[in-house]
């Protein structure tokens, strides 16, 4: 009685693995469809991140294009300022040659 158990188990199970696989062909196309969507929508948000790259690429070279015309105006104002001190300077020391030659000038009426 064993032995004709066993003949009978296994062709159940046989049976019962047919009968599954059977079941998953006929999902197949429905699940065929969502891995299409699935692999669409996977295309379309890749194409996004790109774009989105792109612009923050874009975005990071105007930064440093506005970072270099900051340096460039600094620079320039700088150098105004430098200019600026050198006039001053300049000022301060003719003021100075003025009125040690007014002092000669009186001195020399005086006489």
């Amino acid at each position: 009685m064993n032995i004709t158990i066993k003949p009978a188990l296994y062709a159940i199970i046989l049976v019962f693995f047919i009968v599954t696989t059977g079941c998953q062909e006929q999902q197949s196309p429905k699940t065929d469809k969502r891995a299409r969507l699935v692999a669409n929508q996977n295309l379309q948000l890749k194409k996004q991140l790109h774009e989105k790259d792109r612009e923050i690429q874009r975005q990071k070279d105007l930064v440093i294009e506005c970072k270099d015309a900051m340096q460039a105006q600094q620079q320039q104002h700088e150098r105004g300022a430098e200019g600026m001190l050198r006039i001053m300077q300049s000022l301060v020391e003719k003021e100075k040659q003025v009125q040690q030659l007014e002092a000669q000038i009186e001195e020399l009426q005086s006489k």
